[in-house]
């Protein structure tokens, strides 16, 4: 911009009154003079464009043929004041520019699948099978806002305009972005927040996870990043980009979703991160919820499904649960009926109020609160000498892998399991892998033959010293267990009256071979105390399997307390060919 006054002739370019004695500006490209009203300039914009060295464009030479604000032309001009060195003048020059275009993005729900769409088959194969839709994008180094474009209106129209905007939100909110991922690790698999704005500035370059937050904000829905373990369940990336990225300041009323994708391989042959594909939800008639993507069923939706207790029912809408095995993987029928003469069945009754899932089969016991008021409900039931009312008997299987809901297993539910569950069917070790409200049964030989401590090796990382609560059991001549405690090296019953716990000495002592002994190690992983583990067994000679709980939403790996080194700390070796490798396996466990 010119910072001499006009001549006298010179007529303002949009009013056609004479620019002496008003203030104004004139245009490097058309040459023409602006009245600052006309070209609606505050003057704190006036004032910066007076001292700015790079060049003023009108409202009119920043419009494409169609009159619309040309953002390719505005990506230009950041990338060419990015490589001259004033990046931080052309963005805020470019702030002007754009001080009188509202954002084209539409206000209704995500667009939904449309048949005339193009596919991406690649990510179909991460997918899986899923209600959700990949669709193809250009793969132009521009990929992510076409992905966002494609996702909000159906097209990538608005790809220019997204990268534009985005650029100005990161430069401008740096401190906010950087703040709100120091804890999550962004850092530590993305590249330098500098790096990342300078890329964002130039039209046809990779975008990364500070790119996709600063969109969501643009945008003004919230961006679910979903980052396939191809690269193994323990992969950094997995636990950090899967998540969502909310808008800054404000309140998300949509969602889309975005998977990392690949278009190439290195000459490894392994997979590259180089591509974004959107994930659109089905035509109406078909929609599900999209948490479902991410999140395990809660036990309403599985209770509300239909009790069918085949070993090969059909799968659910959405992806599967990590652990859980695809029904193709069953050979026939007969199969079936043979495992089904091996293995025992549970009992449940319709009066529960609760449920607890053991994989794909379903059982009901009775609902869990503490521990002490479990212990309270059977001494009073036993000393009432009531009985429960009979009711029809469900048989449901039990699986060496499943699914927790909100809380650890009760000792009446730990029971069935430990009566019921057939020591050749546990599994070997605590598999690999990302463990979301999850369960294992896991063969206790090992440490039955060490006769020391107990050892759990798992590879979610450092474990806090967790402590060993011990429940005694006696059987009861009907078969059912009640519970005792011990006082001064006696049992004794323990009852509640009034409020106050009342011990009664068992006279006689029971016989300690009739004595079951419950023992329950409870610990919290270091980086994040939110996520529990329990270890539960019976005595030795009572039976030779651990049920292994794991509650809450896996953290990620970290650094050992006492390492140095920056890579995330497992206690055992696995072998990579257990860790699965399909989006299939992963999404809903996020």
């Amino acid at each position: 911009m010119n910072d001499s006054s006009p001549v006298s002739d010179y007529l303002c370019g949009l009013c056609h009154v004479s620019c002496e004695g008003y203030k104004c500006v004139g245009c490097d490209k058309c040459e023409e003079w602006f009245h600052q009203k006309c070209e609606e300039l505050s003057n704190t914009d006036f004032y910066y464009l007076k001292k700015c060295p790079l060049p003023y464009i009108c409202t009119r030479c920043c419009e494409n043929n169609s009159g619309a604000f040309d953002y390719d032309k505005s990506l230009g001009r950041l990338e060419c004041a990015l490589q001259s060195g004033c990046f931080e003048m052309g963005v805020k020059i470019e702030s002007i520019f754009m001080r009188k275009q509202p954002k084209r993005l539409p206000s209704k729900q995500p667009f939904k699948y449309d048949p005339s769409m193009s596919i991406d088959h690649s990510a179909s194969d991460l997918v899986g099978k899923s209600d959700f839709v990949p669709v193809s994008v250009q793969g132009n180094g521009n990929c992510l806002f076409n992905a966002i474009s494609i996702a909000i209106q159906g097209n990538e129209k608005l790809a220019s305009e997204i990268r534009a905007r985005t650029c100005l939100e990161m430069f401008y909110h740096k401190d906010f972005y950087i703040n709100s991922h120091k804890r999550d690790r962004m850092a530590y698999i993305s590249p330098s927040y500098e790096e990342a704005i300078g890329s964002c500035a130039q039209n046809f370059k990779f975008s990364c996870a500070w790119t996709i937050h600063a969109a969501a904000t643009v945008i003004s829905r919230g961006i679910k990043s979903l980052y396939p373990p191809v690269h193994g369940l323990l992969d950094p990336s997995v636990s950090i980009l899967n998540c969502e990225f909310l808008p800054r300041a404000l309140q998300a009323k949509y969602t889309i979703n975005i998977l990392w994708c690949s278009m190439l391989k290195d000459d490894d042959g392994n997979w590259v991160t180089n591509h974004f594909v959107p994930l659109l939800p089905p035509a109406p008639e078909n929609v599900i919820d999209v948490d479902q993507l991410l999140h395990i069923p809660s036990s309403e939706d599985l209770a509300s499904q239909d009790n069918s207790l085949s070993i090969n029912p059909s799968r659910t809408s959405g992806l599967d649960h990590p652990y859980s095995k695809s029904s193709d993987d069953v050979p026939s029928h007969n199969a079936d009926e043979k495992r089904d003469q091996k293995q025992p069945l549970v009992s449940s009754t319709k009066a529960s109020r609760s449920t607890h899932h053991y994989g794909k089969a379903r059982a009901q016991f009775s609902k869990p609160t503490s521990e002490t008021d479990e212990l309270s409900a059977a001494n009073s039931a036993d000393q009432s000498g009531e009985q429960n009312e009979s009711s029809e008997i469900t048989p449901v299987r039990i699986e060496a892998v499943g699914q927790v809901d909100k809380s650890f297993f009760d000792f009446e539910c730990l029971l069935e399991i430990f009566k019921s569950f057939p020591a050749s069917e546990a599994l070997p070790s605590i598999p690999p892998g990302i463990k979301n409200n999850v369960y294992f049964i896991v063969k206790n030989a090992a440490n039955i033959v060490r006769d020391k401590r107990c050892f759990f090796p798992d590879d979610c990382g450092t474990w806090s010293k967790g402590n060993t609560p011990k429940t005694y059991l006696i059987q009861r001549e009907t078969g059912e267990y009640r519970t005792i405690v011990v006082r001064n090296r006696l049992f004794h019953i323990r009852s509640k009256c009034k409020g106050k716990y009342v011990f009664t000495l068992m006279e006689p002592q029971p016989d300690p071979s009739r004595i079951t002994t419950l023992n329950r190690y409870y610990t919290a992983l270091k980086l994040d105390p939110s996520y529990r583990r329990r270890i539960t067994w019976m005595n030795s000679s009572s039976s030779s399997i651990f049920v292994v709980e794991y509650l809450g939403l896996f953290p990620g790996v970290a650094p050992h307390g006492n390492s140095k080194r920056k890579k995330g700390y497992v206690r055992a070796p696995y072998d990579d060919s257990h860790v699965m490798d399909e989006m299939t396996d992963f999404l809903e466990e996020i």
